[in-house]
């Protein structure tokens, strides 16, 4: 067990070097400050992940080379908190002050962690110094926000000071949602909501149980994330003693509040279902549940989208259109008892793993970038049972499209997605950025780490954009 310990420090160890690298090769290529702020997306803008998106307990470097929040965020903010318009050009004003200092910050940080890459290429020690060159630049980066939002507080009317908790709760949710590291976790239910584009009045009616949600799930983040800083910092700690039970108790500290986020999410999805009067939004509203919160179970793959395309033909004759409904219907249904029996595989493993099922992976090439519940983490929360419940969908998967293929004319067949691009149920790995935490307390890479070697591509990336699960 004290190997198996040791295993997963350096396994984190390197992760976050490593991670410390990528970050320096993106800055270097962005220029630092602003770049690559986030835009609008469909539901409402998807924000930079403030703090590091992604890499449960132990990983996640953040995008240290930007400022916390762009000016868009900061515009939107203004508009929530109704700033005029003298009161919002001094806002803007102190943005670009405040993002000015802090491209100063990284400019000097920069060449500073450039020596150190350097001198690390042959002297390993120097990682550790690295390290915590970027653990430095961090702490900046947060007390540059905190001056800077200080500042903004300044210009708000007693009514609009009051506001001023819920943009808190709206950073820290939007900016930490990701860091979950079980499935349902990263559940953001207030962006799911607002995707589901609901009449004004229908909307109203869920305003309270929404604000009382972010209320409950917040003061579960403010618990989760200290959990996971804390952890953070004991890894560092204990790397030279490697103590087994220390980490173990690490790894459940931070499932415990990993659970009681989970928990605040499913409490909130019965309430929000029980309010959803039109059944086609309920719908929209369950499956985009599943979705965000077994990505790897439920993202469509080859043999639906192959089934997708099959439908959209032209050509088919009424006698092709019934059988591929029903070979379709009698698919669903039975793939769905399996995805049931999945959902409850992953969720009994994220609640039990442990650092010798982690050492285990490693050893066999497992690891990666963070991922979520159902195949993340290169596959680290599969076993026997899952294993056997993939093969057993893919089974039935391959059998219904060669049951539709066998009805179709060679030259419709022809037009169907081709075998190459085999986007199959199997765990892919992240590739850093944004991707969610490892699972079950396991932790993980993820967050700045590099892109490992491209392979084929077998799947959409598994992060829902809602949060995250």
């Amino acid at each position: 067990m004290r190997h198996c310990a040791r295993f997963v420090l350096v396994a984190a160890t390197a992760s976050v070097s490593l991670g410390a690298l990528a970050a320096i090769s993106l800055a270097q290529g962005s220029g630092g400050g602003n770049a690559g702020a986030a835009g609008a997306q469909p539901g409402g803008e998807r924000p930079r992940r403030a703090g590091g998106g992604g890499g449960g307990m132990f990983g996640g470097m953040g995008r240290v080379f930007e400022t916390s929040v762009s000016k868009d965020q900061m515009s939107r903010y203004a508009d929530m908190l109704g700033l005029d318009a003298t009161q919002k050009a001094a806002v803007m004003d102190l943005y670009d002050a405040y993002q000015a200092e802090y491209d100063a910050t990284v400019k000097a940080a920069q060449k500073r962690l450039e020596e150190l890459r350097d001198e690390a290429r042959d002297d390993p020690s120097r990682w550790a110094d690295l390290r915590d060159e970027m653990q430095k630049l961090r702490d900046q980066r947060t007390k540059a926000e905190a001056v800077f939002f200080d500042d903004v507080k300044t210009t708000l009317t007693p009514a609009q000071a009051e506001k001023w908790p819920g943009i808190e709760r709206l950073r820290r949710r939007e900016g930490s949602i990701g860091r979950g590291m079980m499935s349902g976790e990263r559940l953001d239910l207030v962006r799911l909501v607002d995707d589901l584009k609901l009449p004004d009045d229908q909307r109203a009616t869920m305003s309270g149980t929404l604000e009382q949600y972010a209320i409950d799930l917040d003061r579960e983040l403010v618990i989760r994330n200290a959990a996971y800083d804390k952890a953070q910092e004991s890894f560092r700690d204990m790397m030279s003693g490697g103590d087994p039970e220390a980490i173990q108790r690490i790894m459940d500290q931070g499932r415990q509040a990993s659970m009681k986020v989970r928990d605040v999410n499913k409490r909130y999805v019965r309430q929000i279902e029980s309010q959803l009067a039109d059944e086609a939004a309920k719908a929209r509203f369950q499956e985009a549940v599943k979705r965000a919160s077994f990505p790897a179970i439920y993202r469509p793959t080859l043999a639906m989208r192959t089934i997708d395309a099959v439908e959209k033909l032209p050509d088919l004759t009424p006698d092709q259109v019934s059988s591929i409904a029903d070979i379709k219907s009698r698919m669903l249904r039975e793939t769905g008892a399996i995805n049931q029996k999945l959902e409850t595989a992953y969720t009994a493993r994220e609640e039990t793993i442990t650092t010798a099922d982690i050492m285990g992976r490693f050893g066999r090439g497992g690891g990666g970038g963070g991922g979520g519940g159902g195949g993340g983490m290169g596959g680290l929360f599969d076993n026997e049972e899952t294993n056997r419940l993939r093969e057993e969908r893919r089974t039935l998967e391959r059998s219904a499209v060669e049951k539709i293929e066998a009805i179709l004319t060679p030259e419709q067949r022809a037009k169907l997605p081709g075998s190459g691009d085999d986007d199959d149920d199997r765990p892919r790995r992240q590739r850093g950025g944004d991707a969610g935490g490892g699972g079950g307390g396991g932790g993980g890479g993820g967050g700045e780490s590099p892109a490992p070697r491209r392979r084929p591509r077998q799947q959409p990336a598994d992060q829902p954009q809602d949060g995250r699960s």
